[in-house]
């Protein structure tokens, strides 16, 4: 994965230089005579590429009786590097159906940390964590209103279903006496908006936010922005940056939560 972002950068600018005159990046603008851009029309579009995600916030696992666990300060967790892959479906003009999946893993390691699990105290040297928390998101798209020819204003329905586990270790000369893990599986639905934009025949940029709050067992919600360029006709590269929250609190386990990072990646359309 270290090479992977390493060498992500390189590759696609080296991709992007190398076809850009080939591709026509101001080529005049072709319509299909219903104000929608032929570039964007598919039947399969798959993405996928690198992220690097910053998690910040806090945690109590087993109950209200226990400390609450912040994951910088207590556990020290370090940035995810990971893979994010996306499936979209467009099986009718201006409609989308959408799958995602991004499998994030945290880890860290910090020392004497004075915390209290079900009436168990973490008093040994060190105190290792790993949380892991995948995502599955399923979303519809209908790109509903035109602001000319070039951007369209789509909302968005669907869910989210975080998939998670935490575990902390307890050690005194690197022998764990002390474990304690929690695991959940959460679907929450989601509403939101989308504007996406292109300037040019083959540069494009869009925004989205989307959320919702279910009572007070679950409130997420997201943003995120980028661009798409379209090398040539089925191949684009992107890139975006994205901010996510989390509010959980089931079955005596509470996650308050946010993730943010970039995100690169190629796609490909068929």
């Amino acid at each position: 994965m270290h090479w992977i972002v390493r060498h992500a950068g390189a590759g696609l600018a080296a991709l992007f230089f190398a076809t850009a005159a080939q591709a026509g990046f101001f080529d005049d603008y072709v319509s299909d005579g219903l104000g929608y851009e032929s570039h964007r029309t598919y039947f399969v579009k798959l993405e996928g590429g690198a992220t690097l995600q910053k998690i910040g916030g806090e945690t109590r696992i087993g109950g209200s009786g226990n400390s609450k666990i912040d994951f910088q300060d207590d556990l020290d967790i370090g940035d995810d590097k990971s893979y994010w892959t996306r499936l979209d479906f467009q099986p009718f003009l201006r409609h989308h159906l959408r799958f995602t999946y991004t499998p994030l893993r945290f880890k860290g390691s910090e020392n004497n940390v004075p915390l209290t699990i079900d009436g168990v105290g973490f008093s040994g040297e060190e105190v290792d964590s790993d949380f892991k928390l995948d995502s599955y998101a399923f979303a519809y798209r209908w790109d509903a209103m035109y602001i000319g020819e070039r951007v369209t204003l789509s909302p968005i329905i669907g869910a989210e279903l975080l998939d998670g586990k935490i575990e902390l270790d307890n050690k005194t000369g690197g022998v764990t006496n002390v474990s304690e893990n929690e695991s959940f599986f959460v679907p929450v639905p989601t509403l939101g908006l989308r504007m996406e934009g292109f300037p040019f025949t083959r540069l494009g940029f869009y925004g989205e936010a989307k959320g919702m709050t279910i009572g007070k067992k679950a409130t997420t919600w997201n943003a995120e922005a980028g661009f798409e360029f379209h090398v040539i006709d089925n191949i684009s590269v992107n890139a975006r940056y994205r901010y996510s929250k989390y509010d959980l609190d089931v079955s005596g386990f509470e996650l308050k939560s946010n993730l943010s990072g970039p995100y690169v990646g190629l796609g490909f359309r068929f």
